[in-house]
């Protein structure tokens, strides 16, 4: 967790001492770790990179957006998709995600058409990964999302249980559903072997958050022991301590998000929504004024607002947000 300038230095060095010890680590596991920095390096110039091109080019984009260095994803994204490989879903996904930030239309259908071609071929959904990001496109594409269970998602798990994918592919489709229990299954599924898994245990979290909040808090110090600066994990704290009217809390949170992304929608609806909450309309308004200069449309800062407004009843004002 970034704890403030106080730390800069020591930062520094620890992730120095970090991008050695990368070096013999998979890119995932780097990312995972919260090592967006080193991910960056590693993409650089990476010899490597040639027998594992779709990897690097995913994870060279997850980075970027990770680190609101959302431009440079925006132009990585559009030069990919110009290229020979576009049509490998992986890269497709993430293509899709970082349009989805600047809420490019006209490129996001381009994804869909070419995941179709993608998926009638077969042609590149051998590894597991792969067919999890076809699977995420396919339900962005407006497929049943029992068929793509059926037919994507569960025969990938039952062919390689170790792998992360089809748990969190799993488990995020059953929290959009709103099955929390069936996305708790699917989770702790995945953390049988993956246990320290940041990214599941967070879904977990998540999962758990309704029925047992205290477990939940339990998890996501868990989470953030893990990777300091797990981004969805520090906005859900915020998140929750808002709506507990814990505002230094939220702060605190939010703070450690916009140490790593100072472009983060959900992280500055959080501020917003706190000067709102305490009267300050003029630092509101400052905030939204920042938003509407700097971060692209597609960054959730609205729908954030919104539903923390609706959230603590204030319904009026949250209607804009949501439904404007």
């Amino acid at each position: 967790m970034s704890c403030g300038r106080s730390v800069f230095t020591a930062l520094i060095g620890f992730f120095g001492v970090a991008s050695l010890a990368a070096q013999s680590r998979s890119l995932e596991d780097t990312f995972l770790a919260g090592e967006y920095e080193v991910c960056l390096d590693r993409v650089d110039g990476a010899s490597e990179r040639r027998s594992s091109p779709s990897e690097y080019v995913v994870y060279e984009m997850r980075a970027l957006l990770e680190l609101g260095r959302y431009d440079e994803a925006k132009k990585a994204a559009v030069a990919r998709l110009a290229q020979s490989d576009a049509n490998d879903a992986a890269i497709l996904w993430m293509c899709y995600q970082v349009f989805e930030v600047h809420a490019m239309e006209a490129e996001k259908q381009v994804v869909i058409n070419l995941v179709r071609e993608e998926t009638r071929s077969g042609a590149h959904l051998r590894r597991t990964e792969t067919k999890m990001a076809a699977a995420e496109l396919m339900l962005r594409a407006g497929w049943d999302a029992r068929d793509v269970l059926d037919n994507v998602v569960t025969p990938a798990r039952q062919a390689d249980p170790l792998n992360r994918w089809p748990h969190l592919v799993a488990g995020s489709l059953a929290l959009r559903k709103g099955d929390h229990k069936l996305a708790g299954q699917n989770f702790r599924r995945g953390l049988r072997h993956n246990p320290a898994d940041p990214d599941l245990k967070f879904g977990l979290a998540v999962a758990m958050s309704r029925s047992q909040p205290e477990v939940t808090h339990r998890l996501l110090d868990e989470v953030l022991e893990k990777n300091p600066r797990h981004v969805p994990a520090l906005i859900f704290r915020g998140i929750d301590a808002l709506i507990r009217s814990d505002y230094v809390g939220a702060e605190a949170a939010v703070k450690d998000v916009l140490a790593i992304n100072p472009s983060s929608g959900e992280a500055l609806a959080i501020i917003g929504v706190i000067y709102n909450l305490e009267g300050d309309f003029a630092a509101r308004d400052a905030i939204e004024e920042d938003v509407a200069a700097r971060v692209p449309v597609g960054s959730a800062f609205e729908y954030t607002t919104g539903m923390l407004l609706s959230r603590r009843y204030l319904f009026e004002e949250a209607i804009p947000y949501l439904w404007d």
